[in-house]
């Protein structure tokens, strides 16, 4: 931990979220961004927001930064006169630096984090968000996380002041609030230089970095962490000999499908300082890579080309180059617009009256038990899901049920306004009840498929993390067939569920199940398919709470 009052030393660690798209010499115009967001100062870490509207990015040495300095919770730059919060400031520069800092507001510590937003046309409000994001310490958004709002951040800082070396989450309350940084745990993490990079995958489970530790090759290599559970990340492991090189690697990012990793070097084969290159992921494993391949011009050029971000929902691809002195930061049209990962938003309400709740939202792939966790504000929510794979949603709050909703979002549809997903909590309470979603029964025959079995062991989850709860499981199907056969079928399968649910270690004494058969359908006359399909299903009353 550092405290600014002592003499230890640390590191700093400027943190890069980069993708690039392939594409052939001369084919694209290169756009350097408004003057809004580019200055005298350097600009990097160009972060886009999922549907191109935001752009989050880090101004370095600018005299315009947060000159928020806390020592023991008491800043600095309110008690102290101009002369002497600039000598502060040079001895905590230098602390940093393990050398003299001369001039700390032109000093490559000083780092803010500006955002630029889109309100009538593309980028134009720029804005500098105070405390806690920004301080007089380097400060700098590395990537976007799979929760809504919330980032990766740089550093680890201290609420009373100070700063320690690592990496932050921090999350974006609303238009000009914002949560204190969260450390994020790396298992054995340390770093023997500055100037470290990292990416993080579109689901949340894996992080790249670019590090320099005791087995690394060359100046940096790239290095592999995974999720172990909210907070905590597994060791860093070095990526092997076919990604690095006795040179450096660094800006490492992978594709939202996680087949590609894209990153920056100064191998032989650059056209001059870094430049960008990517390799494929050939199998489920992190080992197998393709051969590199290197973008020519005019991505690249003499000059540094790095923290390159690509948004497939406009097709821009966005990033820095020194090609005009300073850093700046540029974009050049690469593809159509065809976004890889679709927005769904949604309101979570009760059930009873529609009032609206903050609830967790939980996602992931279905089958998986790997589900990442979203948190919703005024009973509003917002996730980001890949195109292709069909995903569980649910919400979850004490005292509340739910029921777990199936999307699959088609590869190559297009959703130019995302897709709307309502979600009703029912209160557990006596008398409530909630209709099991995706139940499937052999047909005409009470044995349950498989594809039941995630819904089955969520229900078993609510009963054994509600033990003051009994439940009636109710059958009901349509009104095709003898009305005595449909009883026994829909009481039989109402049974089943039952066994299921003992078979989980649920007391036998809990339960109680009926048959209804036809007798209270849905759809009175159902016309089609799905409104028969209504008709079959099973209900969970509460009987006793």
């Amino acid at each position: 931990m550092i405290d600014l009052q002592s003499k230890k030393s640390f590191f700093y660690f400027i943190l890069f979220f980069c993708v690039a798209p392939c594409f052939a010499q001369n084919e694209y115009l290169i756009e350097k961004m408004s003057n809004q967001i580019n200055t005298n100062a350097d600009e990097i870490t160009p972060v886009i927001d999922w549907d191109g509207k935001v752009l989050y990015f880090t101004r370095v040495a600018s005299p315009d930064f947060n000159k928020n300095l806390l020592i023991e919770g008491e800043d600095q730059s309110q008690v102290l006169s101009p002369t002497e919060y600039d000598k502060l400031l040079k001895e905590v520069y230098s602390k940093i630096a393990e050398t003299t800092v001369l001039d700390p507001v032109h000093s490559g510590y000083n780092q803010d984090i500006w955002i630029a937003n889109t309100t009538t046309k593309e980028f134009d409000k720029v804005v500098h968000p105070p405390a806690p994001i920004n301080n007089a310490l380097p400060n700098s958004i590395s990537a976007m996380m799979p929760q809504l709002r919330t980032f990766l951040v740089i550093n680890q800082f201290i609420p009373d002041g100070g700063m320690d070396v690592g990496f932050s989450v921090i999350r974006q309350i609303n238009d000009s609030t914002w949560s204190f940084p969260e450390p994020l745990t790396i298992d054995d993490y340390y770093t023997r230089q500055s100037g470290t990079s990292i990416s993080m995958s579109s689901d949340g489970e894996v992080m790249i970095m670019g590090l320099s530790r005791n087995d690394t090759y060359g100046d940096l290599d790239l290095y592999i962490s995974f999720k172990k559970d909210d907070s905590t990340w597994s060791a860093p492991k070095n990526m092997g000999k076919k990604i690095n090189t006795k040179h450096r690697e660094s800006t490492p990012y992978l594709s939202l499908d996680m087949k590609r990793l894209y990153f920056s070097s100064n191998r032989p084969t650059s056209l001059g300082g870094m430049d960008l290159y990517f390799m494929d992921r050939e199998d489920d494993t992190w080992e197998n890579w393709s051969e590199e391949k290197h973008f020519v011009a005019p991505i690249n050029s003499r000059f540094d080309d790095s923290q390159p971000c690509f948004n497939p929902t406009t097709g821009f691809f966005y990033f820095t180059s020194k090609r005009e002195g300073s850093s700046d930061i540029y974009r050049v049209q690469t593809a159509p617009p065809t976004p890889a990962i679709v927005t769904i938003k949604g309101k979570i309400t009760n059930g009873k009256d529609d009032s609206p709740i903050d609830a967790d939202i939980l996602f992931g792939i279905k089958g998986s038990e790997n589900l990442k966790i979203n948190y919703s504000r005024n009973g509003e929510f917002s996730i980001n899901i890949p195109k292709g794979l069909e995903y569980k949603i649910f919400a979850q709050k004490e005292g509340y049920i739910s029921t777990t909703n199936n999307v699959k979002v088609e590869k190559y549809q297009h959703y130019p306004r995302g897709l709307n997903m309502d979600i009703k909590l029912v209160p557990i309470a006596e008398g409530e009840k909630i209709t099991l979603q995706n139940l499937y029964f052999k047909q005409s025959e009470p044995e349950i498929l498989p594809q039941s079995f995630e819904e089955l062991n969520d229900l078993a989850n609510l009963l054994w993390d509600n033990k003051n709860i009994d439940i009636q499981i109710e059958g009901h199907t349509d009104n095709t067939g003898a009305m005595g056969d449909l009883l026994t079928l829909s009481e039989k399968r109402a049974e089943s569920i039952k066994t299921f649910l003992v078979n989980k270690n649920i007391k036998a004494e809990r339960i109680t199940v009926k048959g209804f058969g036809g007798n209270y359908p849905i759809h009175e006359n159902p016309k089609t398919e799905a409104e028969r399909q209504a008709n079959r299903r099973v209900e969970i009353r509460i009987i006793k709470k």
